[in-house]
């Protein structure tokens, strides 16, 4: 009997160690974050800003006239970055966040005309960020992204970005 109440109190101290250790952590973050203030909400929720793309493929030139929308989602919360404000950008014409440039079987080339912080004046926590597109693809047998160089575009899929208009991004404040 002595053996099984031995036994007994040494794995009611590894549980209690296991908790402490890998556990007890997790709930303290948890909690301090959800008793953690929010964030002020923007007075500006909703914007939509023009844009144009101007890019050649093999040398013939296309240009791309359209608008992206930018919303505000609300709060978040994450172990990295607290409670933060989220925001969702996408275009008017498509729904997609990107405009494609490209696309076949094994990929798709998109055109990225900015961030919905930068254009929603919500970037707190960072340097000022001149809006500049830049162009990324997606692998679609692989399932991810991939951020490329202009000299890489041009090479591999002979694609250029000529020129480009975007809107100025708004002044926004938080209460």
């Amino acid at each position: 009997m002595k053996k099984y109440s031995f036994l007994l109190i040494i794995g009611i101290i590894v549980w209690i160690v296991f908790v402490i250790i890998f556990v007890l952590p997790w709930i303290t973050l948890a909690l301090g974050l959800y008793i953690s203030p929010n964030p002020p909400e923007p007075t500006i929720k909703y914007g939509e800003f023009p844009f144009e793309i101007i890019y050649e493929i093999n040398g013939e030139s296309y240009t791309v006239n359209d608008i992206f929308v930018c919303k505000y989602e609300g709060i978040a919360i994450d172990e990295g970055s607290g409670k933060h404000r989220t925001w969702s950008g996408y275009l008017k014409s498509t729904g997609k966040h990107g405009v494609i440039l490209l696309e076949d079987e094994k990929r798709t080339i998109y055109c990225y005309v900015g961030d919905e912080e930068i254009y929603m004046d919500d970037q707190d926590n960072c340097e000022k960020e001149p809006l500049v597109p830049y162009v990324y693809c997606t692998i679609k047998t692989k399932n991810y992204e991939d951020r490329l160089s202009e000299k890489e575009i041009l090479e591999e899929y002979n694609i250029k970005l000529v020129g480009w208009t975007l809107s100025d991004p708004i002044e926004n404040s938080f209460e």
